[in-house]
């Protein structure tokens, strides 16, 4: 039997710096140029180097701990053991349960008499009643980024649930003009697109309103990247509703940062001491740039917090050597973990300058992942990414030993060049039917996996982790 996967004893870390690349997209304006109503389905200096590699290469799980470690590593509430999985059975899949609906419709806030609309497509829109989360938003001036991004974040169960709960909808809903609004702005589009069902499509105009007053880059009608709508509503909400805990954990000692155990449960009680939000448990994952010396092996442990992973999928086309001009999204985690090199480095255990070995490991990924295809321009951005329903990541999580599934949820796509602007549309799994369906600024219509596999330059991919027992 399938279940979800709460998470609940999953700890997080402190940041000593978050460097978050700055937006460098800009796409022109909008587009529709699509045909609705189709849908296709060491003794010597080369020793000592292999060894270090060696290192780095080898199965997080045999690093060495000694026996008092593993006994504390055990007992902490961190490294809970999680159950094998052996094989997925998506009948059986159960997922959270989403905000159950209220039947009695109090009214419907159609915008038709605000908006012109004999201009739009004559698409058949889907129109069900008894299944939620299929109405579309209306575009009110080169907000396609907008609404995509929107309708993946809707279809993100846990998120939905928490704040479309009735008391703390309700208490949003008192402190909007305080320092909840976008939190607001975002449950009130939520409710919107699930409660209120004899709507076939709503405009997300507080919303906009909202995002313009508080960031000048989504002000106006200018067209933005929807990797920087969600960068800043991550960050955004998470301050808006953090709601850190009185019970403070406080760390008399300073970690080894030779041992990455120290270091993780080190930053672990200091971030939860200050954080805590639906934010940094759902979208908030930990990963460790590791250094390590060429002459003494001494290993220097980073652990930083992830809500986003970027992969640059020409680099990474690169990497891998391959000349068909096709990336799977293995390939982008395989990049993600290469060892790097710096010729010169100056290690504070052995005091010499010497060469050094680094690599990047994800210690813990969060509930919903969320990945951006960085595909630059010109011949770089039709590079193919191939990616697959499910998604197992046990390779890549440091400390993982089973299976690691999860489950595809929403894509956004790009839809024309980079070079002379697009428009973007999502792929989402509706988390009341399992279904797919496509999401087209105001328009909705139903299609199978077999169409968003093969989607035109995916752009940001979220995964939402599920598990077995």
């Amino acid at each position: 039997m399938m279940k979800s996967h709460e998470c609940k004893n999953q700890k997080f870390i402190y940041i000593k710096k978050i460097i978050i690349p700055k937006a460098n997209s800009q796409f022109g304006k909008d587009q529709i140029n699509e045909n609705e109503n189709k849908i296709n389905p060491k003794e010597n200096s080369s020793d000592k180097e292999n060894d270090t590699i060696k290192k780095l290469n080898s199965n997080p799980i045999n690093i060495n701990i000694s026996h008092n470690e593993e006994q504390k590593l055990k007992k902490s509430n961190v490294f809970k053991p999680k159950k094998n999985i052996i094989k997925i059975n998506k009948k059986n899949i159960k997922r959270t349960p989403s905000v159950q609906m209220n039947k009695k419709m109090i009214g419907s806030q159609r915008m038709i008499d605000k908006f012109n609309l004999e201009n739009f497509l004559p698409i058949k829109t889907i129109h069900n009643k008894s299944t939620p989360g299929l109405i579309g938003l209306l575009n009110i001036g080169a907000t396609c980024y907008m609404n995509a991004t929107l309708q993946c974040f809707s279809n993100i169960g846990r998120l939905r649930t928490y704040l479309l709960n009735k008391g703390f909808y309700k208490n949003l809903e008192n402190e909007k003009d305080n320092n909840k609004i976008l939190s607001f702005a975002l449950a009130e589009v939520l409710k919107n697109l699930w409660e209120k069902l004899e709507q076939r499509f709503y405009a997300p105009e507080n919303f906009k309103k909202v995002i313009s007053e508080k960031n000048q880059l989504f002000k106006g009608i200018a067209a933005n990247d929807p990797k920087d709508l969600i960068i800043f509503l991550l960050q955004t909400i998470h301050k808006e509703l953090n709601n850190p805990p009185n019970n403070k954990i406080i760390n008399n000692i300073i970690p080894n940062e030779n041992n990455l155990i120290e270091v993780f449960n080190y930053f672990v009680n200091d971030y939860n001491n200050n954080n805590k939000s639906i934010i940094s448990e759902e979208f908030y994952g930990y990963t460790n740039s590791s250094t390590i010396c060429g002459i003494c092996n001494y290993e220097i442990n980073n652990v930083q917090i992830i809500n986003i992973l970027f992969f640059p999928l020409e680099e990474i086309r690169k990497f891998k050597n391959n000349k068909h001009n096709n990336v799977s999204i293995i390939d982008c985690f395989e990049y993600y973990e290469k060892i790097d090199t710096y010729p010169s480095f100056h290690c504070n255990c052995c005091k010499r300058e010497c060469q050094a070995y680094s690599q990047n490991k994800i210690v813990f990924s969060p509930k919903t992942l969320i990945i951006n295809l960085n595909r630059g321009k010109g011949l770089e951005f039709n590079v193919n990414i191939i990616y697959e329903e499910y998604l197992n990541l046990k390779k890549y999580i440091y400390f993982e030993n089973s299976p690691y599934y999860y489950e595809l949820i929403g894509v956004i796509c790009h839809l024309g060049s980079n070079d002379e602007g697009g428009h973007f549309i999502a792929y989402c799994k509706n988390s009341e039917n399992c279904e797919w369906y496509k999401y087209n600024d105001q328009f909705v219509t139903k299609c199978y996996f077999d169409e968003v596999k093969n989607a035109k330059l995916p752009y940001v991919l979220f995964y939402s982790f599920i598990q077995t027992s």
